[in-house]
């Protein structure tokens, strides 16, 4: 199980525009554009999610959760979790 945060990034004034950026504890991150087609939300850190499971080549399922209207934590389960 591996946990992934998510964070949304504005534009800077040096012009770079605005971006997801999901990283582990682990060190690994990735940064995408903002998909400006969605609204801000939890589709767009999903987007960002993915993107870090594709770099590094995870395959299972995401699960999703809000700490603040602009972070998400995420985990990446590659089997059955526990039962609570």
């Amino acid at each position: 199980m591996k946990a992934i945060m998510t964070v949304y990034r504005g534009p800077t004034a040096s012009g770079r525009g605005s971006r997801i950026v999901a990283y582990d504890n682990d060190g690994n991150r990735v940064s995408v554009t903002y998909p400006s087609e969605k609204r801000m939300g939890e589709e767009a850190h999903f987007e960002g999610a993915r993107a870090l499971c594709s770099k590094m080549n995870w395959k299972g399922t995401l699960h999703a959760g809000s700490i603040g209207s602009d972070c998400y934590v995420f985990v990446w389960s590659d089997g059955e979790g526990r039962k609570v």
